[in-house]
């Protein structure tokens, strides 16, 4: 067996075991599939960030959940990129510092905003958004999220922005709260409908800061609820800017005792938007794991 170092980062806050904890192997050329897998199970966060060499960009990111590889994830980019700049991987000054990930969706980029020597906020750009067909019907929505119809805010919408994830909008913060979902049920609707999960969110705050509050679920990752996801709220921002320019905070995590602010930025210009979610984080942990 071999020995890895690995870093844990909670993003989306600037105080530890809050926000959404990220595992972050900063070198991980020469694992295998099956053994970054193993090491994000051992982990056991949400999603673990491998960072590679990339000849597309300056490095590549592979994200491992519990359950598998998945494209992109916000949270674990921030995590990355603020771990990175923490151990001088890469090269930073004052201001803003651009760099250009390669990821599973695609070559990103990436913004990491320095103040007086430390890391105030990595911000990451994500895919152009695609609005997705679905045509799940409200009332087994809301009968698996263990709600009434009424209590919805409308439909349900299917968004990307490198992720497929459904937005269902609550008409309050209390009914919000109170979600019970059905886990296999919810499972087998992303699974059949290509989702990576199910982002449920309400105007209704506790930050005066933030626009939206969030919850969001996704077992068919094996993550029955997410503390503060990045790529969810970035296409929560592209659906609530309708075509226009936006910038919110979005508020996530209070359920699970984790609360997180994620920034999101939305540019619209000619009929095209541009998605950057953005916020802070802090390393918790730093150790070497076996693994093979």
């Amino acid at each position: 067996m071999k020995s890895v170092e690995v870093l844990k980062v909670d993003a989306f806050t600037n105080r530890p075991y809050r926000g959404n904890p990220a595992g972050v192997v900063l070198d991980a050329e020469g694992l295998g599939d099956g053994e970054m897998l193993q090491l994000a199970r051992e982990l056991n966060t949400s999603e673990t960030a491998f960072v590679l060499p990339s000849r597309k960009a300056d490095l590549m990111a592979r994200f491992f959940a519990p359950g598998g590889e998945v494209p992109l994830c916000g949270h674990a980019t921030v995590a990355a990129f603020h771990a990175l700049a923490e151990e001088g991987l890469v090269p930073i000054r004052e201001g803003v510092n651009r760099f250009r990930q390669e990821t599973g969706a695609g070559v990103l980029g990436v913004e990491v905003r320095v103040r007086e020597g430390r890391v105030e906020r990595v911000s990451m750009e994500q895919r152009p958004p695609r609005f997705l067909s679905t045509e799940i019907d409200i009332g087994r929505m809301a009968r698996l999220l263990g709600t009434e119809t009424r209590h919805l805010a409308g439909p349900p919408c299917a968004v990307s922005t490198g992720l497929p994830v459904l937005l269902v909008g609550l008409k309050s913060l209390k009914k919000l709260s109170s979600l019970r979902p059905d886990m296999p049920g919810l499972k087998t609707l992303c699974g059949g409908e290509g989702l990576a999960g199910v982002h449920c969110f309400t105007a209704e705050t506790l930050n005066p800061e933030a626009r939206v509050h969030a919850r969001f679920f996704a077992p068919a990752l094996g993550i029955p609820e997410d503390p503060v996801t990045g790529t969810a709220n970035g296409s929560l921002g592209a659906y609530l800017a309708g075509g226009k320019d936006l910038e919110i905070a979005c508020e996530q995590g209070y359920s699970v005792g984790r609360p997180g602010l994620v920034f999101v930025e939305v540019k619209a210009r000619g009929g095209r938007m541009r998605v950057k979610v953005g916020g802070n984080a802090v390393t918790v942990l730093r150790g070497d794991m076996l693994v093979g």
